[in-house]
């Protein structure tokens, strides 16, 4: 299972734009054929994903959003706990528990800012003065399969430009489209 963040421009956009303006990323877009975002976003949108490596674990968007740096382990927990023999019914118990402890340490987090998240700013709001195209979609997605894959998107966000803070982005939740405007 991987992190990818993938995009998605209007399809007025030149992408050469966004590759031009996200080079101090290192991001470079390659088109994602994917029916079920496509269906979900509507008409006059392309899906992309920036991505010039393997993939974006451990990038800082959405890293203090502890809900989805737990989701993996807990995923592995559970297993181990099934290892073990725990009833469903245990590890629903266990479960239970672990979200309220989640819950008071997502509130208790400090605020930080970190690099990359800042030059994503920089990055986003470059490229939404050279695009003209008024939007950039950002949706974060922890990938069991091919980029293709079916995903069901938990809605959307617009977040305007003057409005974008590196916490804003270390913040965004998974499969959620944050359409940043200019």
């Amino acid at each position: 299972m991987c992190h990818y963040i993938t995009e998605l421009l209007p399809e007025t956009v030149d992408p050469s734009i966004y590759n031009e303006c996200f080079k101090p990323l290192g991001r470079q877009l390659t088109p994602i054929d994917n029916p079920s975002i496509m269906a979900q976003v509507g008409r006059g949108y392309c899906y992309y994903c920036g991505t010039a490596c393997r993939c974006d674990c451990g990038t800082t968007i959405g890293s203090l959003n502890v809900k989805m740096q737990r989701k993996i382990a807990l995923n592995d927990e559970i297993k181990k706990l099934r290892r073990k023999k725990w009833s469903e019914h245990k590890i629903g118990a266990w479960l239970t528990e672990k979200a309220k402890a989640n819950e008071k340490l997502e509130r208790e987090q400090p605020a930080t800012t970190s690099k990359e998240a800042e030059q994503w700013v920089e990055c986003i709001a470059r490229f939404l003065d050279r695009s003209k195209g008024g939007r950039i979609g950002l949706l974060l997605h922890l990938y069991d399969r091919s980029l293709e894959s079916r995903i069901t998107l938990k809605g959307f966000q617009e977040i305007r430009l003057g409005d974008l803070t590196p916490e804003k982005l270390m913040r965004i939740a998974e499969d959620r489209v944050y359409w940043i405007t200019s």
